[in-house]
């Protein structure tokens, strides 16, 4: 099994909206309600446990800052190319992969 991680970076325009949108809800019956993020990138299922996110109030261009203290920073930073434009909300989910399933790709349009 590989072991993989999927990553997301975006811009809120403050930490409310940005835990809003990371909200998962529960009906009385306690089945969880989708987030908006699972809405916008169509994620039916996957581990929650295995989700790191953060919003910082300082809009980073720099991956290295912006992964710093997530698990395992000093082994993915390297995994992932220079960015260019300026984020302030990452989003780290940790997946296994079996054999040849394939990894969906999603951007974000900021």
């Amino acid at each position: 099994m590989k072991q993989k991680v999927s990553l997301w970076l975006g811009n809120f325009a403050s930490q409310e909206e940005f835990q809003e949108y990371f909200k998962i809800t529960y009906k009385e019956d306690g089945n969880s309600v989708s987030s908006e993020f699972e809405t916008d990138f169509h994620l039916s299922y996957y581990d929650r446990d295995l989700v790191e996110k953060d919003w910082v109030d300082v809009s980073e261009n720099n991956i290295d800052v912006l992964l710093e203290g997530f698990s395992y920073d000093e082994e993915i930073i390297m995994k992932f190319p220079k960015i260019s434009s300026t984020y302030n909300t990452i989003v780290l989910i940790y997946c296994t992969f079996v054999n040849d399933v394939r990894q969906k790709k999603l951007k974000i349009n900021t």
